[in-house]
């Protein structure tokens, strides 16, 4: 029986978007400069094994799941869908996820019930789960009267930080790389057996020491502490020293995380709709039947793609007379990847990161702008040929839509545009661009080093065809990779269904403005698929797996070999 339109979201799609939101909470904290303050009055409470009831505002609730993870602690949240998530995401971080009943007499109940078996340790949001904001409500100071719990606020704070400010709650986490405070409040004891008044006047209490927490937090990371009423700029001024580090590794702007955001939206849509449309336990069987072997050999190939990126460098360097290792290249080629993806300026970004890289290990200006020109160029040429291969398989197959041509017409004048603008800033320089951005000190620099970039390599025809089939080769890689993974669910399609399927896809990431691509490259991804013959479910399946294998297992140690790279 197929499931209504309107019928809520399966735990299959709740527990997909808990995953995907745990695992950018994770990558997210791994880059966060953590400092602490506080610590040791909650670390020898719970030695003396005492009830504790960590207590904070509910805007600053997200940068604590990475933040606080080893801990053992029950967390309290909501009877909704946004709790079942809240629920998905404690379980990938080892908390213990508590749901409350909607009535505030039933979970007045809950709570006392929960308390008694969730041990030490309790998490709750003190003006959660709907506000208002700021304001604390009696249940904690209940709790903490009735069954002898210590009340420890909590705090944090980022030096730079998104904070949305049209939520009642002005949610705010810290940006990557940043500095991020972590402050415990001094331990509010509440007598037992309060009434009304008493009740009302230690809400007042935990508010204050809620603020005070969150200004000594804002305080050590060097941010202005702001009301409720007035909204900071998204990101806080950088001091002069950190302004002069150019070796910072790739910064992440408000607009940026944003679009992270917009993207898991776009991904929650998507497997809500597949889900509907399909039957439930055809999807679970296809994810958890997936063959063991099929998914190495799947592993086998991405691992083949960053040696043949690390191979197209090297081929480039050996033509430039410059003497570097391989195995050098291949963690810069995951780092590049990431900077890549993570900031979509159509390989602008990951250039920069590499250029720096390479910079910083001594090799000269001049031929690493050389070589990655050479790569830029071949990079188009090789993605503006499996373009055309595509559209060819997709006439064959009699699937050759109207949006497919405007999609890859579109991409074959930005594939000819990026080169032939990267090889005219050589030609002409500054001349190319408005004279005001040749008054940026930074935009001067880049250009003069641009101005002077040979371009023998990329005259070189024997060259230019060698790197051209190595990037080829990538893009067969890949695309043997969604193969390989239809494969492994029990589904046998041909190669040639498979690659204009991740072509396409990869198209419509490259025009997006999304981060990672998320939700684009799924979309796309899935229609072209389900065009070609490939059942829904399947075609979900296949995409969520390659998605997991192409960008989320490499995402962490992306992050690290940029740290590594620039450091």
């Amino acid at each position: 029986m197929k499931r209504s339109c309107l019928s809520p979201p399966s735990d299959t799609a709740v527990h997909l978007l808990g995953l995907l939101i745990a695992t950018l909470l994770r990558l997210l904290g791994a880059t966060w400069r953590l400092e602490t303050r506080g610590l040791e009055p909650l670390s020898k409470l719970l030695a003396d094994d005492r009830r504790v009831l960590l207590v904070f505002w509910h805007g600053g609730y997200l940068p604590l799941f990475p933040l606080l993870r080893g801990h053992k602690a029950a967390i309290l949240t909501s009877d909704s869908l946004r709790g079942r998530i809240i629920m998905e995401i404690c379980r990938r971080f080892g908390y213990q996820g508590m749901i409350l009943p909607g009535n505030n007499h039933t979970s007045a109940q809950a709570l006392r019930q929960i308390a008694v078996t969730a041990g030490k340790a309790i998490a709750l949001a003190a003006d959660g789960p709907l506000g208002p904001a700021r304001r604390v409500k009696s249940g904690a100071v209940r709790l903490a009267s009735d069954l002898a719990f210590v009340i420890i606020p909590a705090a944090t704070v980022g030096r730079h930080q998104w904070t949305a400010w049209r939520r009642w709650d002005h949610m705010s986490l810290p940006v990557p790389f940043t500095r991020v405070a972590l402050i415990f409040g001094e331990p509010i004891h509440v007598p037992t057996g309060l009434g009304g008044p008493g009740i009302r006047d230690w809400e007042t209490r935990i508010s204050s020491a809620l603020e005070a927490a969150h200004r000594t937090a804002a305080q050590q990371v060097g941010r202005a502490a702001h009301t409720m009423a007035e909204p900071p700029p998204l990101l806080t001024p950088m001091a002069d020293e950190e302004r002069n580090n150019v070796s910072r590794p790739p910064h992440f702007t408000a607009h940026a995380l944003q679009s992270w955001f917009i993207g898991l939206a776009l991904i929650a849509g998507i497997i809500a709709v597949g889900t509907h449309l399909s039957e439930l336990e055809a999807f679970l069987e296809l994810a958890q039947n997936a063959r063991p072997r099929w998914l190495l050999i799947a592993l086998a190939l991405q691992l083949l793609t960053y040696v043949l990126v690390a191979g197209i460098w090297h081929q480039a360097f050996r033509g430039a007379h410059v003497h570097i290792r391989l195995g050098t290249l291949v963690p810069l080629g995951v780092a590049k990847l990431f900077s890549d993806q993570a900031l979509p300026s159509g390989g602008a970004s990951g250039t920069g990161f590499l250029v720096a890289a390479l910079h910083r290990r001594g090799i000269p200006m001049a031929p690493c702008m050389a070589v990655l020109l050479l790569g830029l160029v071949s990079y188009y040429l090789a993605f503006l040929l499996m373009a055309v291969t595509s559209l060819i398989l997709m006439w064959h197959y009699h699937a050759l839509e109207p949006w497919v041509m405007a999609l890859t017409g579109l991409f074959a004048l930005v594939a000819l545009l990026i080169p032939a603008g990267a090889i005219g800033l050589q030609l002409r320089g500054d001349r190319m661009l408005p004279s005001f951005l040749s008054r940026w000190p930074r935009i001067k620099r880049l250009l003069d080093d641009a101005v002077h970039v040979p371009l023998d390599l990329v005259r070189s025809p024997l060259l230019m065809v060698r790197v051209t089939l190595f990037q080829i080769a990538i893009f067969v890689l890949d695309a043997a990779t969604l193969w390989v993974l239809l494969h492994a669910i029990g589904l046998e399609v041909s190669f040639w269904v498979a690659l204009p399927s991740f072509v396409m896809a990869s198209i419509a990431a490259t025009l997006g403005l999304v981060p990672l691509g998320l939700g684009t490259f799924e979309a796309t991804c899935l229609v072209m698929l389900n065009l070609l013959g490939v059942p829904l479910e399947a075609a979900l399946t296949a995409t969520i797996l390659l998605r997991g294998l192409t960008l989320w297992l490499p995402m962490l140690p992306g992050l690290w070999f940029v740290r590594r790279a620039l450091a």
